[in-house]
C-alpha cells in the first residue's frame, strides 16, 4: 500500500495539521501498469495546537514523534521519523508552509528483508 501524508503548518491559527491518505485499490503487479492518477483515500487528520509542537521540537525528535502519534496516527517508526524531521523542517522555515511525504510499504518490507537476521544462540 501506498501512503500518503500532507503535513501543513496554518500561520493564522498556529496549528499544524497532518493528512494521512492511502492507495486502498489493489495495485497493479507490473510497474509500468501503474497510473500517477491512482485514488488516494483519507484516513487519517490530526491536528496539533503551536506550543504541543514546537515544545516537542526543542526537547528533540523522539520526544517530537511521541507527541505527533495519537490513537488516530500511528505510522510505523520509519515513517514517524521522516515526518518528524518534514516538521521541524517547516518550523525552522520562514517560507515552508506545506510537505507533502509519500512512502510505500512494498519498498519498506523489500528493504527490511534485505537486513540481517538477529543469530540465536541456545
Amino acid at each position: 500500500m501506498r501512503h500518503k501524508f500532507l503535513i501543513k503548518r496554518n500561520e493564522n491559527t498556529k496549528e499544524l495539521r497532518i493528512r494521512e491518505y492511502a492507495n486502498l485499490e489493489r495495485e497493479p503487479k507490473n510497474e509500468w501498469q501503474r497510473s500517477d492518477a491512482t485514488a488516494f483515500s483519507l484516513i487519517g487528520e490530526e491536528t496539533y495546537g503551536k506550543g504541543a509542537v514546537t515544545n516537542a521540537i526543542e526537547k528533540g525528535k523522539r520526544h517530537l514523534i511521541s507527541v505527533l502519534r495519537t490513537h488516530n496516527m500511528y505510522p510505523i517508526g520509519t515513517y514517524a521519523e521522516e515526518i518528524a524531521v518534514s516538521v521541524m523542517g517547516l518550523y525552522a522555515s520562514e517560507d515552508k508552509r506545506l510537505v507533502e511525504l509519500s512512502f510505500d510499504d512494498k519498498a519498506y518490507f523489500e528493504r527490511e528483508e534485505t537486513l540481517p537476521k538477529p543469530s540465536t544462540s541456545a
